[in-house]
């Protein structure tokens, strides 16, 4: 795949992510199976914002050719989902979220982080 087919997945992936969590927080937190306070809407909604912003900067540099800014979101990214790969597995084994959502994002996170890693260490990587 085409590293510009990556990045525009992972930008729509991060803005329908964001727009439900930032217009939708009760309905996404209730299917991780977390109670909908409103200090847990807020947070949702904040991170909602977050994944928005994230889709465009992916969307917008998904044609870019390789470069020092391009490897540095790509970083970021990868640091990202690296993160809540792991974070994810605590949550579903602590309880915390249900494994129905849970292992559902934890898919999305293993492969963006995978696919991330792959265009920041692959020799192919600098073909867009």
């Amino acid at each position: 795949m085409k590293r510009s087919t990556f990045l525009a997945i992972s930008a729509v992936l991060a803005f329908l992510f964001g727009v439900g969590f930032l217009f939708f927080p009760q309905q996404n937190v209730s299917a991780f199976g977390i109670d909908a306070t409103p200090a847990v809407v807020s947070f949702a909604r904040a991170v909602g914002s977050m994944l928005l912003a994230l889709g465009v900067l992916n969307w917008m540099v998904r044609r870019e050719p390789m470069s020092g800014a391009l490897r540095a979101i790509l970083w970021a990214n990868l640091i990202i989902q690296a993160i809540d790969a792991v974070l994810n597995v605590m949550d579903i084994t602590g309880g915390v979220v249900s494994p129905a959502g849970g292992w559902f994002g934890e898919a999305v996170h293993v492969l963006l982080a995978a696919g991330f890693a792959y265009y920041l260490f692959s020799p192919a990587r600098d073909s867009a």
